[in-house]
């Protein structure tokens, strides 16, 4: 029997806070080549996406109703072109990471 692979990440945008309907998500854990969508639970007015990523560092921004947005409660850095963007690193390899991008 194979190993279920387990989400090792949650990216959360609070948008009952920060505001936005339509949320995606992009970032050097793909590439920039791909905007992600999360999923949005009324209940709870959060967005949210788990996805499965290797122990590293990370630099991810948010595209929210349009507009590209960066996550107040979380580190900045620029990329490689100079634009500003949020950065992550989680702290432990395995699917119990804390310090997940919440914004």
């Amino acid at each position: 029997m194979g190993r279920l692979i387990q989400p090792t990440a949650t990216f959360t945008w609070r948008s009952s806070e920060l505001g936005g309907q339509d949320v995606l998500l992009t970032g050097s854990f793909n590439s920039w080549a791909e905007l992600l969508p999360l999923v949005h639970n009324p209940a709870t007015g959060v967005h949210t996406l788990r996805c499965c990523l290797p122990q590293g560092h990370y630099q991810f921004q948010f595209f929210v109703d349009g507009q590209w947005l960066l996550c107040p409660t979380q580190p900045t850095s620029l990329t490689e072109q100079g634009r500003l963007v949020n950065r992550w690193a989680p702290r432990r390899a395995d699917c119990a990471w804390s310090g997940a991008p919440v914004c």
